[in-house]
């Protein structure tokens, strides 16, 4: 879709009030954002974290992608593990959700389940609650309906943000702003270079959650068993078209069929949801930074809706009465600007290899099938990939850090565990940035590793 023509116009010259000062502003109130607020402030630093809607979770709530990823909360058995791959902020958000009803033990989950396309379910409602009490008890200053929209930029520098809310247009002043908006939003304003692979993203999805799911039909063809690929055959052939959505994934036509996969004796302890069943529904191919085609996919994702549950209910088992109890209030991003930093992640280099870096603050793991253990030794996620080039006053937190086009196909690096993680390294690094007065380039990355360990990740 080719962009019109902009006319343009002089805004008049004002003043712009200031709300406030801070050590550490963090941009964005999704896993990646909870994260570094948490962080930052766990290490002294008066925070902020600025959310463009009423809620936090981004794409775990805003988006409804409530799978938790087990293989990153759980040790692993191939490579003899004895701590979770992400430690620290992640598991205290996995254990605020249990603590609440809105998640299973990873260890119970597994227990029923080999397939790694299951992801441990949520309760996304939960989930909000369960952000804001790790946020609060934090004492993180939260600023909700309020959309950062530039960076406030001196000498090559960024002292701050502008936002824009209720109230109109307001600056914030800080040490060190952190943008964990997932496309860069930040970070671009102030300058930094990016990269950004036109054409070739991967699609926008509609998340879905479905209601009155007859469990026992639905545990009957489980992800590429037999019974599963006849629907997907009756699927092709009632029009639903072949999408290859991940390199991981098998072409096949997206529907929203994944399920609880614990006995009903587990069901009826752990989870609240029940009849309840979520998944992928439709698909958009196109740029999420360019608010015209982002406008579009939200229109297209929930026209094609209607057809994919009335397929559901004719020809798939167990989904003769179910209805639409929720779609994600946005629809999800994959993959968008990709900052570039003082190192860039690769896929052939660094994830395919499982290299190490001296200045890892973060691990990962790719899973290649269709199996809980079939993945690969973990992965180092370089400090340097947070540090924009050029840019001071500046850190990158989420799937916008420095990685190439390939690493952003890949599950691995964008999943909001993940995310989280990167989030907390991100948030403690800001902070002690802004304590030793120091470029968050020039930081001791041997002391941020130490403060990473002592607060429970695993590095």
């Amino acid at each position: 879709m080719k962009k019109s023509t902009k006319k343009f116009v002089t805004e008049t010259e004002r003043k712009i009030p200031v709300r406030g000062r801070y050590d550490v502003i963090v941009v964005g109130g999704g896993p990646a954002g909870i994260g570094c607020a948490i962080s930052a402030s766990m290490n002294g630093a008066k925070t902020l974290l600025v959310e463009k809607y009423g809620i936090l979770g981004g794409m775990f709530t805003a988006g409804l992608v409530i799978g938790l990823h087990a293989d990153k909360l759980y040790p692993s058995k191939k490579f003899n593990e004895t701590k979770p791959l992400i430690g620290g902020i992640a598991q205290d958000f996995l254990r605020r959700l249990i603590d609440l009803g809105g998640a299973v033990e990873p260890e119970v989950y597994l227990k029923y389940t080999k397939m790694r396309s299951n992801y441990i379910p949520s309760d996304p409602e939960i989930m909000k609650v369960a952000a804001v009490q790790l946020v609060k008890e934090a004492n993180v200053e939260m600023l909700l309906h309020s959309l950062g929209v530039r960076a406030l930029l001196e000498d090559n520098t960024v002292r701050g943000v502008f936002i824009e809310n209720k109230c109109g247009r307001e600056a914030l002043l800080a040490d060190v702003v952190i943008d964990a908006t997932g496309d860069g939003d930040i970070a671009a304003s102030a300058g930094a270079e990016f990269e950004i692979a036109s054409g070739k993203m991967l699609p926008m999805t509609l998340m879905v959650m479905l209601g009155n799911v007859d469990y026992r039909k639905v545990k009957s063809y489980p992800p590429r068993s037999e019974g599963w690929k006849k629907i997907m055959e009756k699927a092709l052939k009632a029009g639903f078209a072949k999408e290859s959505i991940l390199p991981e994934r098998p072409i096949a036509p997206t529907f929203p069929i994944r399920f609880v996969s614990l006995p009903q004796k587990e069901l009826d302890k752990y989870w609240q949801r029940k009849g309840e069943t979520y998944g992928w529904g439709a698909n958009y191919k196109g740029d999420c930074t360019d608010v015209v085609e982002l406008t579009q996919a939200e229109i297209e994702t929930r026209e094609k809706l209607i057809p994919m549950i009335n397929f559901l209910k004719r020809d798939v088992p167990g989904y003769e009465k179910c209805y639409i109890v929720a779609t994600g209030a946005q629809v999800g991003t994959r993959e968008s600007r990709r900052i570039v930093g003082e190192y860039m992640l690769t896929a052939k280099g660094d994830i395919a290899q499982g290299r190490k870096h001296p200045d890892n603050i973060c691990q990962g793991r790719r899973n290649r099938g269709e199996l809980n253990e079939d993945t690969d030794a973990p992965f180092d996620i370089p400090y340097r990939c947070l540090v924009p080039k050029s840019i001071d006053g500046l850190l990158i937190s989420g799937r916008c850090i420095s990685i190439d086009h390939t690493a952003g196909l890949i599950i691995a690096i964008r999943d909001g565990i993940q995310t989280m993680g990167i989030g907390e390294a991100a948030g403690a690094a800001a902070a002690l940035s802004s304590k030793k007065n120091a470029r968050p380039r020039d930081l001791d990355v041997q002391l941020l590793r130490k403060t990473l360990v002592k607060q429970g990740m695993n590095i």
